[in-house]
């Protein structure tokens, strides 16, 4: 009677063990599933396992071009001294001065003189002349502007080029077998050192104004060139001019001790 009795206990005891497991496994997969449905890749602290990163931006926001580059907010009455424009309407904006333009900010409002030009040129006022086609007009809030002839246009800025090696394209030339004032870099017969108007008092010298130009006197060159006073609008020029029929090619400014850059018209 006692071993039926213990072996009915045996058997109540094991059927409760197996359902304690059964719920047991049950929890576990419960709590499973909710981990799982709960879990957020923004919460994992490996970057492998975040989803794809969406942008904060509207889709529609214009001041992030999609190259990825800002464009640049030019503001209006802000043109700083070397800003070089492609076009001058009633708010000029800069562009780079790596690419072609016809006009460069010179100086700030209320300093556009041919001193101040020239110097911003790199060229000395009392001695450069500069070609007589470069316009300074007057634009919006006074910028000192200085724009060049057509279809003349620079890729690099201007400012300093008096005093380089391609000065000539700046310089006054004149060709008198066309009877054309013309910039030193084309074919012509003469350069232009000095202008005086009507309206100036004063001898000049233009031999002597000649000499400083080249930094050589000219009578060393006679042979060659001769400088002649030629009188127009009321006033006059002093130009170097070559003899016979031939060309200067390059400018004669700071000529000193090297050749002559003439060749036969």
């Amino acid at each position: 009677m006692d071993e039926t009795i213990h072996q009915k206990d045996t058997r109540v005891s094991r059927s409760k063990d197996s359902r304690l497991v059964q719920i047991a496994a049950l929890a576990t997969i419960f709590v499973a599933i909710i981990t799982v449905f709960s879990y957020s890749p923004s919460q994992s602290g490996n970057g492998s396992d975040h989803g794809p990163i969406q942008s904060q931006l509207p889709a529609d926001d214009a001041s992030t071009p999609a190259s990825g580059h800002i464009s640049p907010v030019i503001v209006a009455g802000a043109l700083p001294v070397g800003a070089c424009l492609s076009d001058l309407g009633e708010d000029p904006v800069p562009v780079s001065c790596q690419i072609p333009h016809d006009a460069e900010v010179y100086a700030n409002p209320g300093n556009c003189s041919e001193k101040t030009l020239i110097t911003y040129l790199g060229g000395n006022p009392t001695v450069e002349i500069l070609r007589s086609d470069l316009a300074t007009p007057e634009v919006p809030d006074g910028y000192c502007i200085v724009v060049f002839p057509a279809p003349l246009t620079f890729d690099t800025s201007v400012q300093g080029k008096l005093a380089g090696p391609d000065s000539a394209v700046l310089r006054q030339c004149v060709n008198e077998v066309t009877s054309a004032n013309v910039s030193c870099r084309e074919k012509h017969t003469g350069e232009v050192v000095t202008v005086v108007g009507k309206n100036e008092t004063g001898s000049v010298d233009c031999s002597a104004k000649a000499a400083t130009y080249m930094t050589i006197n000219p009578s060393d060159l006679s042979y060659q060139i001769k400088v002649n006073k030629v009188y127009i609008d009321g006033g006059f020029r002093c130009v170097i001019a070559v003899k016979g029929s031939n060309q200067l090619t390059d400018t004669v400014r700071m000529l000193g001790n090297s050749a002559l850059p003439i060749a036969p018209y």
